[in-house]
């Protein structure tokens, strides 16, 4: 308790940083320019290829997507860069 309010801690793994996505965003730019897909296709597709599909129920509908980046910690947006890496390296 402190000033008279509770608050709550948390312990969890850091979050991906910003230069983490920064350089992701960077990858898929290049490897856009280098098929002549969007990079929001080049996007929607390595986090499909990569992290999975979340799946969404909309009025009994289930909806698959992948997984957003946002909630991914440190190491898993490491994994996910290196495995864009590859692809970009194979392309570029």
């Amino acid at each position: 308790e402190q000033g008279g309010k509770w608050h709550e801690v948390s312990i969890r793994p850091p979050r991906r940083s910003n230069p983490q996505n920064d350089y992701f965003h960077t990858l898929l730019r290049d490897i856009a320019t280098a098929t002549g897909h969007s990079v929001e296709e080049v996007k929607h597709f390595c986090k499909a290829e990569y992290l999975g599909y979340d799946t969404v129920v909309i009025r009994g509908i289930p909806i698959a997507r992948p997984r957003e980046t946002s909630g991914l910690t440190e190491v898993e947006m490491t994994e996910l860069i290196t495995r864009t890496e590859v692809l970009h390296a194979d392309l570029i």
